[in-house]
């Protein structure tokens, strides 16, 4: 198939080159002022003139065309490269933020992390899960009774990541998901959080009755984990992480 390709252009090629030079031999007889050309000669040039423009054009535009796909895909395949880069150099300066700067979060960053959360797999596609969006601002006190670290009220948001037991999907074991549910949704949220050059501390280590009284939670809600979201006041520190040969086993245990 790829050679018939090849032939085809190839002979629309040598015809259209055929007809350009008896185009540029009627164009040097003429300046040179050789007179008038015979019937069969005009006929001729007629046909190279045909042969020129009518073959060629097709042939140009589809090399015109396969050039276009080819920059495209180069494009698109430089833009995966790009993606992969970012996203790698994303999850490696990803940090614990300790230390707020009081500046606002914008409507638009919030509404992009709390969108990446919502778009996080969960068991079943469920969803069993809320987050609360607290301003800290005039809050302080009663988010201190949650989790008494300065920094947790320095940013100007706090999230909870709420778990719904009841509505999550639940394995033959009886295992219930929900709190694996809930582990994704937070990842999304950090990780876009950290994308737009916000921070965010995963806190688990909370009080989870003042949890459920300062946020006015049902007693089928659970409180899972919270998070500061604001920018950044601190510089990360090196990240100390086992080696993969200490977390990876293959086949089996």
């Amino acid at each position: 198939m790829y050679r018939s390709s090849v032939m085809i252009d190839l002979s629309r090629f040598l015809l259209s080159t055929a007809g350009l030079v008896l185009l540029v031999f009627w164009g040097v007889r003429r300046m040179s002022g050789e007179g008038r050309w015979s019937d069969e000669e005009q006929l001729a040039l007629v046909s190279g003139a045909l042969a020129f423009f009518i073959i060629l054009a097709p042939l140009l535009a589809t090399s015109g065309t396969k050039s276009v796909r080819l920059y495209r895909n180069n494009e698109l395949k430089n833009e995966n490269r790009r993606r992969k880069v970012e996203f790698s150099e994303l999850i490696r300066t990803r940090y614990s933020v300790r230390a707020y700067k009081p500046d606002p979060v914008g409507e638009k960053e919030l509404h992009q992390v709390l969108e990446a959360a919502r778009l996080a797999p969960t068991g079943a596609n469920r969803q069993p899960f809320q987050l609360i969006v607290v301003h800290t601002e005039g809050r302080e006190e009663e988010l201190r009774r949650i989790y008494n670290r300065d920094w947790f009220v320095q940013a100007p948001l706090v999230i909870c990541a709420c778990g719904i037991p009841s509505g999550a999907w639940i394995r033959e074991d009886n295992k219930n998901f929900t709190p694996v549910d809930v582990a994704i949704v937070m990842d999304h949220l950090i990780l876009a959080a950290a994308d737009l050059g916000l921070g965010t501390c995963w806190v688990g280590a909370f009080d989870a009755v003042m949890a459920r009284e300062v946020l006015g939670l049902p007693d089928e809600v659970e409180p899972i984990i919270f998070t500061p979201l604001g920018y950044p006041d601190d510089q990360p520190k090196p990240k100390k992480r086992k080696s993969l040969e200490d977390l990876v086993r293959y086949e089996r245990w």
